[in-house]
């Protein structure tokens, strides 16, 4: 081959790549593996959840709202564990606590609880579709509570001027059972987005946590969730 002729091939293979190099760039990738295949493997998936808080307890609380974050352990078989913490602040509701009163008293309740639920779940996820799938979760709760209610009596002295007492509400720490199923959409391999429904059974027995009086002395619930997590 001379050496007109090898610069000519030069030239030729120089061209094949050129016009064939953006069809490189734009062809499809591979298809990815399904997302549902991820629930088979050991993994981890910390996430986030703000929750619409409903009362059992209507007649002594408002609707509250809570944060609460978990780390799931998962074994790589759609079974996993999970410890979770969270922050709720509970608002007393006004009317909650009656006194049989005279005319010249009048008793008001104000402030609330701050509750810390520290807990494990055990978690089981299964599949719907390709992006959707549930996790349905089980376990045992232990409620730190801070209160700041205060009830208000307001009442006529023997000299006819106002005066303001006050008395502060009790709330125990307490054993709780909690329950949780979220609708997860896979976005993508790591990041999914949550909406769920959760529920909590306050275990307390005690009674009578004001003046032979059990005033909001339930932390049982029904909770409206959202939020998001990251598997990997």
């Amino acid at each position: 081959m001379t050496m007109r002729q090898k610069r000519a091939c030069s030239v030729i293979l120089a061209c094949i790549a050129i016009l064939s190099f953006p069809g490189a760039v734009l062809a499809a990738p591979p298809e990815p593996a399904p997302i549902s295949d991820l629930f088979y493997v050991e993994c981890y998936e910390p996430d986030g959840l703000l929750s619409i808080i409903i009362p059992a307890d209507t007649g002594s609380w408002n609707p509250s709202i809570g944060l609460a974050g978990a780390w799931t352990f998962w074994t790589g078989k759609n079974i996993g564990w999970a410890p979770r913490l969270g922050l709720e602040y509970w608002t007393i509701k006004d009317g909650a606590f009656e006194v049989d009163a005279a005319n010249n008293i009048s008793v008001f309740l104000d402030g609330g609880a701050y509750v810390f639920p520290l807990g494990v779940l055990f978690r089981y996820s299964f599949p719907w579709t390709e992006r959707w799938h549930a996790d349905i979760s089980a376990g045992l709760e232990y409620l730190f509570i801070v209160p700041t209610a205060v009830v208000h009596f307001k009442y006529k002295n023997h000299w006819k001027r106002w005066r303001d007492d006050q008395g502060c509400l009790s709330f125990d720490d307490r054993f709780a059972i909690a329950g949780d199923f979220d609708a997860v959409y896979a976005w993508n391999e790591n990041l999914n987005f949550k909406i769920g429904l959760g529920c909590r059974i306050d275990l307390n027995t005690a009674d009578n946590n004001f003046l032979a009086e059990n005033v909001g002395n339930d932390f049982s619930a029904v909770m409206l969730k959202a939020g998001m997590s990251w598997r990997f």
